[in-house]
């Protein structure tokens, strides 16, 4: 039984892999195939450089993402579940992300099963994060160059990309008050009376 559920653990360690690096760039090719008239004879060839794009796409976004962007959310959503000034915001932030990694370094198996749920979780919120991208930039890019099918599309996938963005800022937000509730019961990755 033990290894049955060490092995489900592994697959949805990787099904988080897949969400996190992989799945933006095949959902950007689908979105571009949606709004683009001239991508869905591309994109229904199978070319093999299909998948070689979606893979290399996907990662890219996921990079922007994670080296820029998520800032830009984090910062607001820190501010609000602290009240504080902005030095102890980012120091608040970067306290977040280093009591991430103690806790993931950590022996304990409770705090390394808590750590690894909310990995899944954070999987989850940046592929959203990584959709809402797609699904905000490409149809208004398409719009604004006028290169975009004359049926509503892209209006429709534009709409749902804010719808996107707004889940994504939400489960951040939870995600974020939690992850600063564990690095006070959790510090340095352990449990406080150990």
């Amino acid at each position: 039984m033990k290894d049955a559920v060490e092995v489900i653990d592994r697959l949805l360690s990787h099904l988080g892999t897949i969400l996190r690096y992989i799945a933006p760039g095949f959902a950007a090719l689908f979105v571009a195939c949606s709004v683009f008239p001239g991508t869905r004879s591309f994109l229904s060839s199978a070319s093999p450089a299909i998948v070689v794009l979606g893979m290399l796409l996907g990662p890219t976004i996921y990079g922007v993402h994670s080296g820029a962007l998520v800032r830009l959310f984090w910062y607001p959503i820190t501010c609000l579940l602290h009240k504080k000034k902005l030095a102890v915001i980012f120091k608040t932030m970067s306290e977040l992300d280093d009591q991430r990694w103690l806790r993931r370094a950590s022996e304990e198996h409770e705090v390394l099963s808590i750590q690894r749920e909310m990995d899944r979780w954070a999987a989850m919120l940046n592929f959203l994060y990584c959709l809402s991208y797609t699904m905000i930039l490409i149809p208004a890019t398409a719009k604004i160059s006028q290169r975009c099918s004359a049926s509503s599309n892209w209006l429709i996938i534009l709409l749902g990309g804010f719808v996107v963005l707004a889940a994504a800022i939400v489960s951040d937000y939870q995600i974020c008050g939690k992850e600063i509730r564990l690095s006070d019961q959790y510090p340095d990755g352990r449990r406080p009376n150990q």
